[in-house]
């Protein structure tokens, strides 16, 4: 891990956390040293902050800051001098447990400004955890994705029929990523090929994804699925919608020698609680970045809680700008 850090440069420091009965114990790889801190508190009382700091962050009436504030002092306090110490610019996390809930980013810490302001944040899954690696490629994107309304059955309430709310503004979010390769004048930040609705079967997913430059290399680096998302307890009732009011279970994704995610830097799931499903231990949020992971995609961008289908769409086209305008 030392030896990869080295590589990433100074200002990068891996943060392992562990959450135990009674006690918070983080561990901090720099380059050149591994340094330990602790925080006594029992593991109820530390749940009870991550959520209601959780449900703060998606109340507009609620402040965050001082809970983050509060969070902060328990998670990365003890480690603040080491931190400073190590000219800290960008932190590597590994999360144990319920963290997986909250975006670290959004900590505080003084109560006015945001973790983000200080740090870059990056999350590792155990998967990755000895995998570090760095990319500067270019980015094309195959983006996918369901505006309409449908009327779908869930794998684990076979009798009952659910209607997805329609999402009006995954259109324009697919336009305003992707630029199709024979149509120069559209506005979209990255060349590649947009399916939606109906035409965004399973055929045409893998079809997609085995696509082949003339170098032998995938053609697609950039996988953006922007449809209703459902994360189980479970593979076999977790799935992804596709068109048509068809459903893709991460079981039969694990499962499928056609899904591969290969030489894809990143696969984008810009939808509602993508990463958050019905446990409460945090451990599912780690099994779907594995899933894709363990199919060879390298990173996963996912949501933790309902989001907003417009500003979604602003959100997204911003985050692929900026990437584009500085891969660094």
């Amino acid at each position: 891990l030392q030896d990869k850090l080295r590589k990433f440069g100074n200002g990068t420091v891996a943060v392992s956390t562990i959450i135990t009965n009674d006690r918070y114990r983080v561990i901090v790889t720099t380059p050149t040293v591994q340094i330990d801190g602790k925080t006594d508190i029992k593991t109820a009382d530390l749940n009870k902050k991550i959520f209601a700091f959780r449900a703060a962050l998606q109340d507009r009436k609620i402040d965050p800051r001082p809970l983050g504030k509060e969070l902060y002092d328990i998670l990365i306090k003890p480690i603040e001098n080491i931190l400073k110490d190590a000219q800290t610019k960008t932190l590597i996390w590994s999360l144990d447990g319920t963290l997986r809930y909250i975006p670290f980013a959004a900590l505080s810490p003084d109560g006015e400004t945001y973790l983000v302001e200080k740090y870059q944040n990056v999350i590792l899954t155990p998967k990755t955890r000895d995998d570090i690696y760095d990319s500067n490629a270019q980015w094309k994107a195959l983006g996918m994705g369901v505006s309409t309304e449908q009327t779908i059955v869930y794998p684990d309430y076979p009798d009952d029929k659910v209607v997805t709310p329609a999402l009006p503004a995954v259109d324009d979010e697919l336009r305003g990523i992707i630029r199709e390769n024979d149509s120069p004048n559209e506005k979209g930040i990255l060349f590649g090929k947009r399916f939606l609705n109906q035409d965004f079967t399973l055929k045409n997913f893998t079809d997609s994804l085995a696509k082949e430059t003339s170098d032998g290399k995938k053609e697609y680096t950039v996988v953006h699925l922007a449809s209703h998302f459902r994360l189980a307890s479970n593979w076999s009732d977790s799935f992804l919608l596709l068109g048509n009011s068809q459903i893709l279970t991460l079981e039969e994704m694990s499962n499928s020698p056609q899904i591969n995610f290969g030489d894809v830097e990143l696969v984008t799931l810009s939808a509602c609680n993508t990463a958050a499903g019905d446990d409460t231990d945090g451990a599912e949020v780690d099994s779907l970045a594995e899933l894709i992971q363990t199919k060879s995609g390298k990173a996963v961008l996912a949501t933790l809680w309902a989001v907003g289908d417009e500003s979604t769409a602003t959100l997204m086209s911003n985050f692929y700008r900026l990437r584009k305008e500085n891969p660094q």
